[in-house]
């Protein structure tokens, strides 16, 4: 099924500006039938509906992307504070990182504030991916005058090092 949001757009109201349908997301079975929810809008200037989040009947969230994955990624602001978790005292929170098996920036945390200031971050690197020797390594940077730089780096042997010259060892 559908729910479909129409406009008069000044030529008539047969546009459609978003919509929710309901779709089978699998085999059906006896007493059996897997569903998911696919959130779709118009972007201005456009003519039709493209859809923009799906969740799927595993109860996966996709958005900007209609596979695991795959795509340019999305954009989610959360206004105040994002918890992830349960109330459950043996339940865990988890933030996972992922991408196809290459080397270079995984994913991080990055502090940034309103008029594209940058502060500092936590990067996830994947530095080997070969073969059964994978290897990564945290890297922890600043901002100073609108410029980000790396400040330190634990490699995936838990050696750390800094960037600063100045610091002789760390203890």
């Amino acid at each position: 099924g559908y729910m479909i949001w129409s406009a008069a757009d000044g030529t008539d109201r047969a546009s459609t500006s978003c919509s929710i349908g309901g779709f089978i997301d699998g085999t059906p079975g006896g007493n059996d039938v897997p569903g998911r929810l696919v959130f779709s809008t118009t972007a201005d200037g456009a003519s039709a509906v493209t859809e923009r989040m799906r969740i799927d009947s595993g109860g996966s969230v996709f958005i900007g992307t209609t596979s695991e994955y795959v795509g340019t990624g999305a954009k989610v602001t959360v206004n105040e504070a994002m918890d992830l978790g349960t109330g459950s005292s043996t339940g865990g929170a988890n933030v996972s990182f992922v991408r196809a098996a290459s080397t270079g920036v995984i994913g991080g945390i990055y502090g940034k504030w309103t008029g594209a200031g940058f502060g500092g971050y936590i990067k996830f690197n994947a530095d080997n991916v070969g073969g059964g020797s994978q290897t990564s390594s945290i890297v922890f940077g600043t901002a100073v005058n609108a410029s980000q730089a790396d400040r330190f780096n634990i490699a995936g042997n838990g050696d750390l090092t800094a960037t600063d010259t100045s610091i002789s060892s760390i203890s």
